[in-house]
């Protein structure tokens, strides 16, 4: 419950830290050093490489960024493995036979790929709950574009960060409501829809958020031509449309969340996806925020917004760590 005193609530939103260990531990600290009582992950958590660490007798050996290893005790492997999560990447203790099927069973490979992600993102929540249980900051979750849907489960399963994909939940004054599907990429990914069947689907979810109460939309993808969703153009073989020998920056986002929220005019939006268009912006009354991503320096993009108790958003600023 909110007193009458003037007070602000403050939440912290980053998305796409793509398996970046280094940056879901700067996001969990982050809540004490910005006096955040909520923070909200946009999606696209999980990374997009295995790094086998080979048994080689008595030593292991592994190649990562470009750098061979030769590693003498388990103090190293056990330090490759946290650069290696720390980069966003899946460390992966294995030997010359397995290797080799890892090399020509792609089935093999995406299986253990799996089981390398779900780990991870258990593990990351296992992280969030050993660190902010008991401290009043609630974490709040989605998965992206990005993530396999077993992705879903591992989220929910140890019960302390709330899962608020297809849910409206509250946060603060605010209720809040998420998703994690965008319009079609390049890239083919796991949750992708037609710009029609999208806005059926989103606008079904702003609507459930109908309690006369400050709206937030925590949607993955970026509405079209907002500012937030500049990215180079892909051509169908995946190599960029080049003018006068550098890439040609079009808005990619979507048509069916800006048109959601054109219609429903949420307080806030917040967005993820679009690494490169790091921006804020608003559509009618409603102010939008892209932190975007930098997750391979390890930097922490985020965006962090201060509500008064009756959910009037007071302030809102980019932020990276």
């Amino acid at each position: 419950m909110f007193s009458s005193k003037p007070q602000l609530f403050k939440l912290l939103y980053a998305s796409d830290l793509h398996g970046a260990e280094r940056c879901f531990l700067k996001f969990v600290n982050a809540a004490k050093f910005y006096g955040a009582q909520a923070l909200v992950l946009g999606g696209d958590l999980t990374g997009k490489a295995v790094v086998p660490i080979v048994r080689a007798g008595a030593t292991w050996r592994a190649s990562f960024l470009n750098r061979s290893y030769e590693l003498q005790s388990e103090t190293e492997v056990a330090e490759l493995e946290k650069s290696i999560r720390f980069g966003g990447s899946y460390p992966y203790r294995t030997d010359p036979e397995e290797v080799q099927r890892l090399d020509g069973d792609p089935a093999y490979l995406k299986q253990i790929f799996d089981q390398l992600m779900r780990a991870a993102v258990e593990r990351w929540m296992d992280i969030a709950k050993e660190r902010l249980d008991g401290t009043g900051v609630q974490m709040y979750v989605i998965a992206g574009n990005d993530d396999e849907f077993y992705v879903d489960q591992a989220l929910r399963q140890n019960g302390f960060a709330v899962f608020n994909d297809e849910q409206v939940v509250e946060v603060g004054p605010c209720l809040m409501v998420g998703s994690s599907y965008a319009n079609p990429t390049p890239w083919n990914s796991p949750r992708e829809l037609a710009e029609d069947s999208l806005y059926l689907k989103l606008r079904a979810l702003a609507d459930l958020a109908t309690q006369g109460r400050p709206v937030i939309l925590n949607f993955h993808v970026p509405p079209y031509d907002s500012g937030l969703d500049n990215a180079p153009e892909v051509k169908p073989d995946l190599s960029y449309n080049l003018i006068g020998g550098q890439p040609h920056v079009i808005p990619v986002g979507s048509t069916a969340v800006r048109r959601v929220i054109e219609e429903t005019q949420p307080v806030l939006g917040l967005h993820g996806h679009i690494h490169e268009s790091r921006a804020a912006g608003k559509i009618g009354r409603s102010v939008l925020l892209n932190p975007g991503s930098r997750y391979s320096e390890g930097v922490l993009d985020g965006a962090l917004v201060s509500f008064t108790a009756d959910g009037t958003l007071k302030s809102y600023q980019l932020v990276a760590g």
